[in-house]
């Protein structure tokens, strides 16, 4: 009988053994399937042949993103690292001033200021990006300068990174984001990339002509005709024609089957004095964001009391303005008694250097009339300023050269 029992819990011993290892085996099988991680300890029992295996068996997260931004193309599909930071930066932030900021009204998305907040009126920033738009984390105001002293700003979401003086500002964080002080920030870099993507763009030959009035009309078309690969189409007009001719009452675009529309306009100094509106499909939202005015050459820029329409590059100029911006702003600095308005800047220009393929003879035309067919080239009204930023692209011969661009 005593026999009997021994052997009996010989067998038992062995099958509890088998069973653990199974057990142990299949965990090892399974876990890579359900996202486990699984470890094994055998207890000094188990060495001696009885006791059980001691398993241990952890959940990995699966890390997930709460950004709800657009992605942009990599780097690797733009034949300029300049081009893709300037997209990817304009499409983050609704307003990026290179130097100072006087506003006494509204910012709707995030805004970086390269210098100072030089303005003592109360504005607000980011009043879209509340409701759980944004983290509180998120530093939906950065300011690598000064506040000057003056009335309370306030922010509806996110927080602030400040690199200088507050001056005793108050900082209402309606989104409950707090105030970081950071000394380390600079906007030397950001000011290069721009200023050298922006003279890239500019560089461009229109694949689309700005048909520009007779002697008796008083609109300026841009209708597009034709769109590269990417659906671009590229306008190339001079400021005089579109901002200072006393006739013009409108300037109307037609975005025919283009995905993103960039515009280069020439000229030092940029007043727009004359009575002409932004209509067609300047009107519609999508073209807010998917168009962009670009500026290389301007180092003044009065809209007065225009409303521009579609994202503003002008890296060099000085800009003012009583009326709204709607679209992704990037200019030296700003003075504004108005809104700036979303959508940041959503178009494609990650093949920009193909943009050369069905290039007219010349940048604007005239309309046909009976008595004279004959194509003007308007005259940039001022000297392009030269940048000086480190790390120069070396295409500085034609537009095709940035075919060869690499990015770094």
């Amino acid at each position: 009988m005593k026999k009997n029992y021994t052997l009996l819990k010989r067998f038992y011993n062995g099958m509890r053994i088998l069973i653990m290892f199974n057990l142990v085996w299949l965990l090892f099988v399974i876990s890579p399937l359900v996202g486990l991680n699984v470890s094994y300890a055998a207890p000094n029992s188990l060495r001696r042949g009885v006791g059980a295996a001691v398993v241990a068996v952890t959940a990995t997260a699966t890390p997930t993103s709460t950004s709800t931004s657009t992605p942009i193309p990599t780097q690797t599909d733009y034949c300029s690292a300049d081009l893709a930071n300037a997209a990817k930066v304009m499409s983050r932030y609704n307003l990026i001033t290179l130097s100072d900021l006087s506003t006494a009204s509204d910012v709707e998305g995030r805004t970086f200021i390269g210098r100072n907040l030089a303005s003592s009126s109360s504005a607000n920033f980011a009043i879209h990006l509340g409701n759980g738009a944004v983290e509180k984390t998120d530093e939906t105001l950065v300011i690598v300068g000064d506040m000057v002293a003056g009335n309370p700003i306030s922010l509806q979401a996110g927080g602030v990174r400040l690199g200088g003086a507050q001056n005793g500002r108050i900082i209402n964080s309606n989104g409950g984001g707090s105030i970081t002080h950071d000394s380390t920030l600079s906007a030397t870099t950001l000011t290069g990339q721009l200023q050298r993507a922006s003279v890239d763009m500019a560089k461009l030959a229109a694949n689309n002509t700005a048909t520009l009035p007779t002697k008796d009309g008083n609109e300026v078309k841009l209708t597009v005709t034709n769109v590269n690969a990417c659906g671009l189409a590229i306008f190339n007009v001079a400021a005089a024609d579109l901002f200072a001719n006393a006739q013009l009452a409108q300037i109307t675009l037609k975005s025919g089957n283009a995905t993103t529309i960039l515009i280069n306009v020439t000229g030092a100094t940029v007043n727009w004095s004359n009575a002409a509106n932004l209509v067609g499909s300047f009107d519609e939202q999508t073209w807010h964001s998917h168009l962009l005015w670009n500026f290389s050459e301007a180092t003044t820029f009065n809209l007065n009391s225009h409303n521009l329409k579609g994202a503003l590059l002008a890296p060099l100029a000085e800009v003012n303005t009583q009326s709204n911006l709607d679209g992704s702003v990037a200019v030296k600095s700003l003075t504004t008694t108005s809104e700036v308005h979303q959508p940041e800047f959503a178009g494609d220009l990650s093949c920009v250097c193909d943009a050369t393929t069905g290039t007219p003879t010349s940048t604007a035309t005239k309309a046909a009339t009976p008595t004279n067919t004959a194509t003007q080239t308007p005259t940039p009204s001022g000297t392009p300023p030269t940048p000086t930023p480190t790390n120069t692209p070396t295409n500085t011969a034609t537009p095709s050269s940035l075919a060869a661009c690499q990015v770094t």
